[in-house]
C-alpha cells in the first residue's frame, strides 16, 4: 500500500532541511530501504528512512500543534 501524501511530504521536508542533494537523497533511500523513490516506500521503510534522517539531525515537527500567534486581550 502506498504511503499517504503527508508522509511523502515529510520525507521531502527532511531532505530539504538536511540540505541533501538529489543524488545523496536517492543513495540514502537505496541504502536504507532498497528503493529509488519515496513513492516506493511502505510504512516500515518510511520509519527506517525517518530514523536515518533523525540520526542525521532532522527534528520533525510533524505532530506539533500550530495554533498561530495569539494576541493578549
Amino acid at each position: 500500500m502506498p504511503l499517504p501524501r503527508n508522509k511523502i511530504s515529510l520525507i521531502h521536508v527532511a531532505k530539504s532541511r538536511l540540505g541533501l542533494g538529489d543524488e545523496d537523497y536517492r543513495a540514502l533511500l537505496m541504502r536504507v530501504a532498497g528503493v529509488e523513490s519515496s513513492r516506493d516506500l511502505d510504512n516500515f521503510d518510511f520509519n527506517q528512512v525517518m530514523a536515518e534522517f533523525q540520526r542525521l539531525g532532522f527534528k520533525s515537527d510533524f505532530n506539533k500543534n500550530n495554533f498561530g500567534e495569539r494576541v493578549d486581550r
